[in-house]
């Protein structure tokens, strides 16, 4: 018999793609001014919020928040920093 490989776990693969996503994110909104300090404050909600549809196991959920930081990402698609994840 042979070995089988486990299965891939969507929700540690979508949780390594929201961490990714979110730091970049972060980090773009710490180099340069601000519109609004709510910025940083819908960023984290929307972590918040897509952390606990993985804890809750809500994929579709938290599938529509990545999408939505992809979607944020796409402003600094140039940036030498721009992670695989938003490229999806």
């Amino acid at each position: 018999m042979s070995e089988q490989q486990p299965a891939p776990d969507a929700y540690a693969d979508m949780r390594a793609q929201l961490d990714a996503l979110y730091s970049f994110l972060r980090a773009r909104t710490e180099e340069g001014p601000v519109i609004s300090p709510s910025v940083h404050q819908v960023l984290g909600f929307a972590m918040g919020y897509a952390t606990a549809c993985l804890e809750n196991r809500d994929i579709v959920g938290a599938a529509r928040k990545l999408e939505w930081m992809r979607t944020e990402a796409q402003d600094w698609a140039e940036h030498p920093d721009f992670p695989a994840e938003a490229r999806r």
